[in-house]
């Protein structure tokens, strides 16, 4: 079965970085989704909330200036959903470089979950129904 570790390391293969730094990376990028000592973990053992903070880290271990998240939150309950969008608001110091989190998202409560750990809503429209 694949680890958490070594889910979040997948991506780095393309880059030919040393076992150290990419060792380093995965535990840097497992602290910043607050998955900490999880690494050794099976995947499938995870909940919906700790499988999208997972995905997280694999892409914060290649570093970007740039993460764009497309309905990040859709089918979490209440409790994943904030576990996942505080994630954004948390790992911002851990990397040596700004990083810009943009998040496209429907639901309501999950912007309004934004604003309260303090991070910008840019535009919130209002709901369509049918």
């Amino acid at each position: 079965m694949p680890t958490v570790a070594a889910d979040v390391a997948f991506g780095l293969g393309r880059y030919t970085l040393p076992q150290q730094e990419v060792s380093q990376r995965v535990t840097d990028a497992l602290e910043a989704v607050n998955l900490g000592g999880f690494g050794t973990r099976p995947c499938h053992t995870l909940s919906g909330g700790q499988k999208q903070r997972v995905a997280i880290a694999g892409v914060l271990a290649e570093r970007p200036s740039v993460l764009l998240c497309d309905e990040l939150t859709t089918f979490l309950d209440d409790e994943d959903q904030m576990s996942v969008v505080q994630v954004g608001g948390m790992c911002g110091g851990w990397f040596e470089k700004p990083l810009l989190w943009l998040f496209a998202m429907h639901p309501t409560r999950t912007c309004s979950l934004c604003a309260c750990i303090n991070m910008h809503v840019a535009k919130q429209q209002p709901t369509i129904t049918r």
